[in-house]
């Protein structure tokens, strides 16, 4: 949505109510502006601050605008930060890149000075907008992305030259234009996050990111099927896609005889036609009762999340609440896959107790 106002020669900037960053305005002369605000559905009260050039306030005023299309102000769930790009291989570090994702299937976004606050410098044009499914990036420098990756990529646009995302985990924070945190988190270089994205040449990828996973948890991050990632696209592999491609088993067939189904040859990256009884998960008792849980999970199946799950009369299962994730770590060998290791203590008083792993979604 486009304002337009006027304002007298001693306004620097204008900002939504709320918020501490100014927006994009294009001065049209010299006491006349325009600027972009986001819509959400509905009914919309837009404040706006003028600012002297001492960053005081000097005067406001409101205006409510009905929003009836279908495009909408991001909100966590529908717009998530999908994949980083933080430690190249090598002390150049100038093909870095950010990706956020549209994860809703019917609205398009609204990113009208949205913002990265925190990790990196950049604030989205007035009227850019986010198609549903689609993905944008922040590069570090678009000559060295596009001989690195190629042309054609969805670039929103560059963040300053005095900055790196940190090779040795860093703060993202991306607000909304009203001030609104979107995503706080931090994103780490050591385990149980993956390490092969520091400086080993991949990328961070969340994991399912249509569920709206915690960006704080290195669970919900992968490293990238190839070295680089995939920047605009996606390295992942439905279901229905990878059934086709090993020709279209039933759920339940154990066409091989290893003991794991077609689904979860999918989920632990097996060949349904190559019996691999290593595929099973691992599961070992320590001397103080806790167990430890490994188990593969394939790299490129969308939305696996492997479950630890305990159970103390194997009629009552449910997960385990309190499960320590260890560990991710690259497998050799393709199609690629993770082992993933966790911790889980038997509840108190327990007699007895039972591991095994679900997964979801």
């Amino acid at each position: 949505m486009t304002l337009e106002g006027t304002g007298w020669v001693d306004v620097r900037d204008i900002r939504l109510a709320g918020s501490t960053a100014p927006l994009q305005v294009t001065w049209t002369t010299k006491t006349t502006w325009q600027i972009s605000v986001p819509l959400g559905v509905g009914a919309n009260l837009i404040t706006l601050e003028a600012l002297n050039f001492a960053g005081e306030m000097v005067h406001s005023d409101s205006i409510t605008v009905t929003n009836t299309g279908n495009i909408q102000v991001p909100t966590p769930a529908m717009l998530v930060v999908s994949e980083i790009y933080y430690n190249p291989p090598g002390s150049v570090e100038t093909t870095e890149y950010i990706e956020l994702m549209n994860a809703s299937s019917t609205i398009t976004l609204d990113l009208s000075n949205v913002n990265f606050a925190a990790g990196l410098d950049f604030t989205f044009p007035g009227g850019a907008t986010l198609a549903p499914g689609a993905r944008t990036l922040v590069v570090k420098d678009v000559a060295a992305f596009t001989t690195a990756f190629g042309s054609g990529k969805p670039i929103a646009g560059t963040f300053p030259a005095a900055f790196n995302l940190d090779n040795g985990g860093g703060a993202i924070l991306l607000r909304r234009a009203d001030g609104f945190v979107l995503h706080s988190f931090e994103y780490k270089d050591d385990p149980p996050w993956p390490v092969e994205a520091d400086g080993d040449g991949y990328s961070l990828v969340l994991v399912n990111p249509r569920a709206n996973p915690d960006h704080d948890n290195g669970l919900n991050w992968r490293a990238s099927v190839v070295a680089g990632g995939s920047p605009g696209g996606s390295d992942s592999q439905s279901y229905a896609e990878w059934k086709v491609a090993n020709g279209n088993p039933a759920d339940d067939d154990d066409l091989d005889g290893d003991g794991m189904s077609t689904r979860l040859e999918y989920f632990l990256g097996g060949n349904p036609a190559l019996a691999e009884q290593d595929l099973a998960p691992m599961i070992f008792r320590e001397e103080d009762g806790s167990f430890i849980m490994l188990v593969a999970r394939s790299a490129s199946a969308e939305d696996v999340m492997p479950v630890p799950q305990l159970s103390t009369n194997l009629a009552v299962w449910g997960d385990a609440e309190d499960a320590e994730f260890l560990a991710t770590e690259r497998l050799s060998g393709s199609p690629a896959k993770d082992l993933l290791t966790f911790r889980v203590v038997p509840p108190p008083g327990a007699l007895q107790c039972f591991v095994r792993f679900s997964f979801g979604p």
